[in-house]
Parts: structure tokens; sequence; C-alpha cells
């Protein structure tokens, strides 16, 4: 196969195709830039039947009959094609992808919402060409100015919706089907695994009444033919597999289709799977939940759900080991037992949590905290070896804690905490001493993510200028070293200019190569220049919020206890300082605007 590449204006043409991946590569160092940034055209299809040891090319009149007889799925001969190409930088990029399933026999598009590629039916139809001729699809009719109607009425039948994503089907084959066993996809497992990333097991999940629940896929038996790459395909011989499977009908409604049962949840509820079938949990009090008898209760939260757990004693964990619970609203009486995760809105916890629990919630209030909590607003009576990630914070009690906070108030601080703010934090009676206090800006959750942010960016910058001054070093060493040669060749070459005499080749390439070296280096420099100044820029984005501890304050309204540490970080300069408040003190500390400095308040009696 003959293949020819022509650069054009801003488009690059090639010729009978074989390895687009290859071409659109070679385009990206041309137009200088990404692979993804490329975008191509299919102009033209050509096909190629084997026929012994060679492939021979189809003219349109034979591909067209061999693609209207029954030659195509008969024939078991290997067929391929190549094309012609227009290849340029990415203009529209239309947000859709084509996606081959069953065996490679059907072909779907997939969108998030099909309308919105009604709007350029044209381009619409080029991409989807361009798309099938990565994936290798055959086009059994070419036509590059397709029908726009009968894309349109294609766009406008749904065959499934998952993750957001709407499922068109675009082909399938005509004859060829694999041999397909029975089986559940379950739709509510697949969306939560899809959205947080993780497989679970021994798990249900939120449904409101209407939503789909899963699809019992039917069984087929296969039929030989070929899939959509041309690839003809014998299919295994045996029977299809079918599965029991089964619901209560007065938890779930069933639509009967062509290839699958489609279930849908007749009530709001939590749905897991059983050796049957189909279980609802629809009653949302529990007096425990644990692994042995409900498992984990996920999805609660964007249904609104509201979960309460009462065990007999609040002694007793309400929630087992290893639990995940999500819901809007989650109350608890008793306790929480090591490594579960709570995630709510509005978390109340009148009991303990173990150590190696994980709470997440935008309210929390619980009555003895161990764990980990993440909270907007965290309301807790006793904190004993717990760690606390708040906006705003109560506390009756903190001993040994770690908290990190915008601001806060507690009524007892006790010993060995550590206590990280960036505003406002308020003791009402210190009763024990060895206690830690950070004033930072990274203290508050928000303001840590912005800052780690910009830090991320500057980290980049300054590892770019790092290379480039390592690169720099190098070149300059070898032209210090090449100078003292090079001042001698041009002597010589002034000279031989002026006796009209010819300078020697090798003198005259050391010239140049020292030229060449020298102007590289001047690029090199002014790229650090220019990538020092954007490190700069980014590095200023850190002083508003380093400036937001300015006038922070901490507040303690008795005698301070024993010895106490704080230390006040100033990110943008990158500075510490520390002192020391020692027993018997009547002070606030201050942070002093002008001076950037900690200052002891003293109070009077």
């Amino acid at each position: 196969m003959n293949q020819e590449f022509k650069h054009g204006g801003d488009a690059i043409y090639v010729q009978k195709c074989s390895d687009i991946a290859h071409e659109l590569h070679k385009a990206s160092i041309l137009f200088k830039c990404l692979i993804e940034e490329v975008s191509f055209e299919v102009l033209e299809v050509y096909t190629f039947l084997k026929e012994g040891e060679r492939a021979r090319e189809l003219s349109k009149e034979e591909s067209i009959d061999f693609f209207k007889s029954k030659n195509y799925e008969n024939d078991q001969r290997k067929l391929s094609q190549i094309y012609d190409l227009k290849i340029y930088p990415r203009v529209k990029n239309l947000d859709f992808d084509l996606e081959l399933d069953l065996g490679d026999s059907r072909l779907f598009l997939v969108c998030p919402e099909p309308k919105d590629l009604m709007e350029d039916l044209e381009e619409t139809h080029r991409q989807i060409n361009a798309k099938k001729a990565l994936l290798g699809v055959i086009f059994k009719e070419f036509n590059s100015a397709d029908s726009k109607q009968a894309i349109k009425e294609c766009l406008g039948k749904v065959y499934d919706e998952f993750g957001g994503k709407k499922r068109i089907l675009l082909e399938q084959s005509e004859f060829y089907s694999p041999i397909l066993d029975s089986y559940f996809w379950f739709s509510l497992e697949k969306e939560w695994e899809l959205k947080n990333g993780e497989i679970l097991e021994n798990s249900s999940y939120a449904v409101k009444e209407g939503e789909e629940v899963g699809r019992l896929i039917k069984s087929r038996n296969g039929v030989d033919g070929r899939n959509l790459l041309g690839e003809f395909v014998s299919v295994q011989k045996r029977e299809a597999q079918e599965i029991e499977f089964g619901s209560l009908d007065e938890d779930f409604t069933s639509e009967e289709m062509d290839d699958r049962v489609v279930y849908r949840a007749l009530k709001d509820g939590f749905v897991g799977l059983n050796g049957s079938g189909l279980i609802m949990i629809k009653d949302f009090n529990f007096e425990e939940i644990n692994h042995r008898n409900i498992g984990n209760l996920l999805g609660g939260i964007e249904r609104g759900f509201e979960v309460f757990v009462k065990s007999s004693t609040i002694d007793k964990d309400a929630i087992g080991a290893n639990i995940i619970l999500e819901a809007e609203k989650i109350h608890i009486s008793g306790g929480v037992d090591q490594g579960s995760i709570l995630r709510s809105k509005k978390c109340v916890v009148i009991g303990s949590t173990h150590q190696g629990v994980e709470i997440c919630a935008e309210y929390a209030e619980i009555t003895t905290h161990k764990g980990l909590l993440k909270a907007k607003d965290a309301k807790v009576m006793l904190c004993e070896g717990g760690v606390v990630d708040c906006e705003k914070g109560e506390f009756e009690d903190l001993v040994g804690a770690e908290v990190s906070c915008k601001e806060a108030y507690v009524k007892n601080l006790r010993s060995n905490n550590k206590i990280s703010f960036c505003m406002h934090f308020e003791i009402d009676q210190l009763v024990g001493g060895k206690n830690q206090f950070k004033i930072d800006s990274s203290a508050f959750g928000e303001y840590r993510d912005k800052i780690n942010q910009i830090l991320e960016k500057h980290h980049r910058y300054e590892q770019f200028i790092e290379n480039a001054l390592r690169i720099y070093q190098k070149e300059l060493k070898k032209a210090s070293q090449m100078k003292p040669a090079i001042q001698r060749f041009r002597e010589i070459f002034f000279k031989n200019v002026g006796r009209g005499l010819q300078t020697q080749s090798y003198i005259l390439g050391a010239i140049e190569q020292y030229v060449q070296m020298c102007d590289k280096l001047k690029q090199v420099k002014e790229k650090i220049d220019i990538y020092r100044k954007r490190a700069d820029a980014i590095k200023q984005e850190l002083e508003p919020i380093s400036d937001l501890c300015m006038g922070a304050k901490l507040i303690c309204h008795s005698p301070w206890v024993d010895q106490n540490q704080v230390e006040y970080f100033d990110l943008y300069q990158n500075q510490k300082e520390n002192l020391v408040i020692e027993d018997g003190e009547r002070v606030n500390i201050v942070i002093d605007s002008s001076s950037h400095k900690l200052i002891r308040e003293r109070i009077q009696r």
C-alpha cells in the first residue's frame, strides 16, 4: 500500500493510511501540540480482502456488492480498511465517545446530552466517522456528507443511561452474536462505585421511589458471523446459562424488554442483593448496624435519607466495626466501633467513637470522640485523643486531642493537646499544661486546599528553574572552556578576511558551535527569568491567605498552668516564631498586624 503525506497550510493530508495513531503522533510534532489536541477527518475508505497471502483492494463497485451480498457474513476471509485523512489542530471537540461491547458486536455513542450533538450535525457525523476509524470499525458504506436527518433520528433514540451518560446504539452486527449467560447489572452499585472509585462488598444502596435499581440481562445463544471489526467469529457450542432471580412485588416493579428486564423501586429504601434476588430495607430505625445483620448503607446523602441507630444501652456499640454509613442525617445512640466511616450532612452521636472511626459531616455533635472528625461545625463534649478538623468548634473538654480550625471555644482545656487555628481560639478554664498552639492560615481546611494548590504550582515552576539552571551551568562551563580557543580562532578568521584568504572549515565550525552555544545560553537564561517572575507571582497569591492570621487571638480566661508553647507560622515569609507561656501567667496571645509578631496581652485581675 502506497502512502502519501502532504502538509498544506493548517492541515495535513495522508493518503491510504493504515496506522492512524502513528499519523496523529507525527502531526502533533509538526503542529507543536499534544496528540490530544489533534483532530482528523476521514475523506475516503478503501476495503481490502485477503486472498491467499495477499490482500486485494476492492473497487468501489466490488466493495458495495460485497457488503450488500450474503458473502460478507459467510465469507471467512480476512477483511481490512485503510483511509484518506485530513489532519488538523482541534477546532471543536464534541463531548462524546464511541464504545464497543458484547464481543464487538454493538457500537454505542456515549454522551451527557444527545441534544448538544444536534447543534452541528455535520461536525458530529465527521467526528463519529473519525472515532469509528480509530476503533477499527468497518465502514460498510462511507459517505462524508451523510444524511443529517438519519443522524438526528439516531441521536433521538436513547438505548439506556448510566452514571450521568446516555448510550445510543449506532450499529450492531447483522448476524453475529456472542453467547451470553444471564446476569444482573446492579445499577445502584455501579453508579456508587463509579462516583467513589472503590468497590465494597456486603452493601445496600439508597434508592428513591421510581428510580432504576438494576437490569437483569437475558441469556442468548450465540450465532457465528462477523463482528463490527470485520472479524469472522465462531461461537462456542453450548447452551447459554440462566440465573434464578426474583424480587418482592410490593417493593419493586419490573419492565420486560427485548434483551433485559429493568427493575425499579416502588418505595424509598436501601437495596441489596442476596442469593435469590433483590431485597429492600425500608425501615431506617435500627438497634445495631454491623456486617452480620445489615452491612454498609451507601448513597443516602444524595437521596436525603435520615437514619436512626439506637443500641440497647449507650455503652454498647450501635455501629459495628468497619461499617460505612451514608445518609443526609445520622442519629446514633451508642458507640461507633473502630474502622467505621460515617458520612452525612448532620451527624449526632450520643455515645463514643472509637479510635480509627472517621466522620465527615457539615454539622457534627458527639458525646465522646476518639476518632477523626471532619466537619464545618463541630460540637464535642469530650475529645480524648481524637482528631478534629473543622471551621468552627465547640468543646466541653479536650485532653490529648488534635484540633485544626478557623475558630473554636473550649470550656476545659486539659493536658497534651495540639491546637492549630488561624483566627480565634478561646479557653474558658485551663486545667492542664504541656499544650502546643500553632497559629497558621493552613489550619482551616478551605484555606489549606487553596494553599496546597498554590504551592503545587509554585513547586512546578521551581523544579523547571532548577532543571534549567543545571543545564545553564553545564553549558556555561563548556562555553567558558571553549572561549580562549574561540578568541584565537576569531583572530585567525579576521586576519584571513583582511588578507583575502579562506579560513579552514574546522575553525569556522568551532566558531559557529560557540555562537549557537551562546544563543542557547541566552535563551535558557531568558526562560529562567520568565519562570522566576511567574513563580514569584504565584507566591504572591499566598500573601492574602497568610494575612488572614493578622489579628488572630489566643484567649484564656484563667491563669495558665505549667508550660505551654505557642508558635506562629508566617506562610508568606516562610518564618516561624515561638514563645512559651509559663505557669501562673495571665495573658492572651495576639498577632500584631504591623510587626507580624507574637504579642503577650496582659489581663487585668
